[in-house]
């Protein structure tokens, strides 16, 4: 239904950002990265929808090493609290629920302080 064309929709726009990159090194670099990262995570929650649990979380993890590699930081902390919540709530796996919380409230602390929406919403999960 709506979940499958979502998900090829957003494949196809994983392709064409890949085109993207390699047509143009130079300047795509960090954008188009950050780009592929960002798709990488939202395809994770449609394909999750999908009852793809382990390619969707496989998909979270690549999309935060992507936005590390990329050196977007922010996007970094956001999938690493995304891939905090999968664990928790869809795993039940606490240990490495916490463990990723933790990193990325810290993170968050560092860059946004602790006033932040993005912040108090980490200590709320």
């Amino acid at each position: 239904g709506c979940f499958a064309h979502a998900a090829q929709l957003l494949r196809k726009a994983l392709i064409r950002t890949e085109e993207m990159v390699q047509r143009s090194r130079a300047s795509a670099g960090f954008s188009a990265e950050a780009t592929r990262a960002e798709l990488l995570g939202t395809l994770s929650g449609v394909l999750y929808q999908q009852g793809l649990c382990q390619e969707s979380e496989a998909m979270l993890w690549q999309a935060r090493q992507l936005a590390k590699t990329a050196g977007h930081a922010q996007l970094y902390v956001k999938l690493t609290c995304d891939l905090a919540e999968f664990n928790h709530r869809r795993k039940g796996n606490l240990k490495a629920a916490q463990r990723l919380f933790k990193e990325g409230l810290q993170s968050r602390m560092k860059t946004l302080g602790l006033e932040h929406i993005d912040t108090a919403s980490t200590l709320e999960a």
